[in-house]
């Protein structure tokens, strides 16, 4: 079975531009489970206490999280960490639009792709 872990940059981005990546990722790998770390969950749920389109986004993108059954880990250690550690252990693949992680992951290959305005993975 394939395994996806989503970033923060890819699900906040999603939802500024009014996309799921979730339902994006499930869109075009119908089988692959969606792993995010305990990192992530921490972010959202600190931005989520912001005013605004952040604010609201990180509020939209935990709902999701429950909705979407994404697994969340429990491990609470740096989030770019976490992700290059678990992708390379696991040989999962990446959702992220942080291009500096994306091309450490590459380097280690690693399959990477973003989510784009569109909501289309690329």
């Amino acid at each position: 079975m394939e395994c996806v872990i989503v970033d923060t940059s890819s699900i906040l981005f999603a939802l500024h531009n009014r996309k799921d990546v979730f339902s994006a990722i499930r869109y075009e790998m119908p089988r692959a489970s969606l792993l995010v770390s305990r990192g992530v969950f921490s972010e959202l749920m600190h931005l989520k206490k912001g005013h605004g389109s952040t604010g609201r986004n990180a509020r939209i993108a935990l709902s999701l999280l429950k909705s979407a059954s994404v697994k969340i880990t429990l491990d609470s250690s740096d989030v770019d960490s976490w992700i290059f550690r678990e992708a390379v252990r696991r040989r999962c693949m990446v959702c992220t639009n942080d291009t500096a992680l994306k091309a450490r992951l590459r380097r280690r290959g690693i399959k990477t792709f973003r989510i784009t305005k569109e909501g289309r993975l690329r």
